[in-house]
């Protein structure tokens, strides 16, 4: 007998697995921003990525507990639940966020892309697990 049933099993799963795909995603982020900017500074880029991930890790935990669950929920019990509704939803919060601190195509497309690697890093694992 199982204790929880498989929806709560996913949505635990997905909260603790899924923001972790934020790591390659700020190191690709990282990466370009070497790549297109400026080399001489790889050192403090490549230097700062642990900070970076961390705080994106600091963010990203509260935001799919607080923000991600409960979509995934309703989303769910609508029957609406697919990749491209939580994108959509996800997409929400960061475009606010964004138009009141800095309103810049450059700063929406860094936390639009940290947030769609999370979103879609918690998908996969929601849809593997069992």
């Amino acid at each position: 007998m199982k204790a929880f049933s498989q929806f709560t099993r996913k949505n635990v799963g997905a909260f603790f697995i899924g923001p972790l795909a934020l790591i390659p995603a700020v190191f690709i982020l990282l990466s370009l921003e070497i790549v297109f900017n400026n080399q001489a500074s790889s050192t403090m880029w490549m230097g700062l990525f642990p900070l970076y991930a961390a705080i994106g890790l600091a963010i990203a935990y509260p935001a799919t507990l607080f923000l991600g669950v409960p979509s995934v929920v309703v989303l769910k019990k609508h029957g609406r639940l697919t990749l491209t509704n939580l994108l959509l939803v996800g997409l929400v919060p960061i475009s606010v966020a964004t138009l009141f601190v800095s309103p810049t195509i450059y700063f929406w497309l860094f936390f639009a892309s940290c947030s769609s690697s999370v979103i879609i890093g918690a998908w996969y694992v929601y849809k593997r697990i069992e």
